[in-house]
């Protein structure tokens, strides 16, 4: 069945689309913030990335340094794409790099859109939606920054569109698409795993599809999983000779946020005697604190060794100070998903600016974390309540799962611009009822009187 709204739009000149302009204005803010920020476009450039990357081109494959055989501290996908760049733009580029990444965060007000138009089936929501993308100041602020964040962020909408495709129309090849795409999500942020597995049981418990097809389905999206994430089980599992399914450095991040010296407002504390060499504190296993390394006997030890090492010690600390932990992660878990930025910026250098704009932030956020659940109630009233609770699944638990070791306000946000979708919906539909509460109430002919008339018709 054809779309109208998109039958509408088709007829239009190209210059004559709202979202033509919306992305244009997006582009020019993202490309004005590469160039005020030029000098710290660089400041996630750490050698997790940009070490395996320059010795990918190298012809050394995923490793940091001679001697030391494969890495997998990171999940590869960012790395991929960060190769590519450094083979364009030269090692340990930023300028270039970071303007491709302003034109592919310039998409993603367009996936926005597309996928806000597809929950709404109306033009106005996805505008709004894609209008909020545009300008969101996070965005405008990482996305250009050599961090992953705005390819998670493309490859989360991307999948969030295919899933609610697969819900509205269950075919087979939305069913695989939307597998493949969950796949490179993992290979992005591995958090999203256990939201996957989520996904899987809601769809075994709550799709409102016939049996036969809905394991035929959720075969298929395991399937298109197993063909993005597989091939890197698979080349760590050759590498290490271990199940890595998903990075060495899951271990030494759990311990940084649970150890007998986690505190509230950082991981772990930094002694003067032992402190964290800045910008490789995780790429090097042997330059890892002194006080890790003495504890656990780290020394000469693999990535896989490693990591397995200090799991088992963050386990063990959890097991045996449970309220320690609770508490911990219920204090990251608030930071997580506080409206301020956190930890504080030193967005400008000055004290009461950087205040304001913080305070800004967070006014900004709670605009659309109380649109987004309007939006949320008005899709379940109209009948949405699969694509709902799936989407809701993977925004709430993805980054969420960052609160058992950091809180920092960047882990959230690729899975809250799927939010938006809902934020676009959400004003609509308050503008709208807005306009009907303020529309004068049409008299019927039944109720209008006339003036008396005496027999002359006066």
């Amino acid at each position: 069945m054809a779309d109208p709204i998109r039958e509408s739009i088709r007829h239009r000149p190209w210059w004559k689309r709202p979202i033509v302009w919306i992305m244009a204005v997006a582009l020019v803010l993202r490309v004005l913030s590469v160039g005020l920020n030029n000098e710290r476009m660089g400041w996630q450039n750490e050698s997790l990335f940009a070490i395996p990357a320059m010795r990918l081109l190298e012809g050394k494959g995923l490793t940091l340094e001679d001697g030391r055989g494969p890495t997998a501290y990171r999940p590869p996908l960012y790395v991929f794409w960060l190769a590519g760049n450094y083979a364009i733009f030269g090692d340990r580029a930023t300028f270039g790099p970071s303007l491709m990444q302003g034109l592919v965060s310039t998409l993603n007000v367009l996936l926005v859109y597309l996928l806000t138009r597809r929950l709404w089936r109306k033009e106005a929501p996805a505008l709004i939606a894609a209008g909020l993308m545009a300008v969101h100041p996070y965005a405008l602020w990482h996305d250009p920054a050599i961090s992953y964040t705005f390819l998670a962020t493309s490859v989360g909408l991307a999948a969030a569109y295919a899933l609610v495709r697969l819900v509205e129309t269950p075919k087979p090849r939305w069913a695989f698409f939307a597998g493949a795409l969950l796949g490179l999500c993992v290979l992005l942020t591995a958090t999203v795993a256990p939201a996957i597995a989520l996904l899987f049981v809601a769809g075994i418990i709550g799709w409102r599809v016939p049996m036969r097809q809905r394991v035929v389905l959720l075969a298929l999206v395991a399937a298109g999983i197993a063909c993005t994430w597989g091939p890197w089980i698979v080349r760590n599992a050759i590498a290490f000779r271990a199940f890595v399914p998903l990075t060495t450095e899951a271990g030494l991040t759990l311990w940084y946020g649970n150890n007998p010296e986690a505190s509230w407002r950082v991981p772990i504390k930094a002694h003067e005697d032992s402190p964290f060499p800045t910008g490789i504190r995780l790429a090097y296993p042997n330059r890892i604190n002194d006080c890790v390394r003495r504890e656990h006997c780290l020394d000469g030890a693999t990535e896989v060794q490693e990591n397995q090492t200090l799991a088992r010690h963050a386990v063990a600390w959890i097991t045996e100070n449970p309220t320690a932990f609770a508490t911990l992660t219920a204090w990251r878990l608030s930071r997580l998903w506080s409206p301020f930025l956190s930890p504080a910026k030193a967005v400008i250098g000055h004290p009461f600016i950087d205040a304001m704009i913080s305070w800004g932030y967070a006014g900004w956020t709670l605009m659309l974390y109380a649109s987004a659940a309007i939006g949320a109630t008005a899709l379940w009233r109209r009948g949405q309540k699969t694509i709902t609770v799936a989407l809701f699944t993977v925004i709430v638990v993805a980054p969420s799962l960052y609160a058992l070791f950091l809180y920092f306000t960047r882990y959230r946000i690729p899975f809250e611009m799927i939010l938006l979708a809902f934020s676009g919906g959400g004003i609509w539909t308050a503008i709208q009822a807005t306009k009907r509460f303020r529309a004068p109430q049409a008299q019927s002919p039944a109720t209008i009187s006339t003036p008396p008339t005496d027999d002359r018709g006066r």
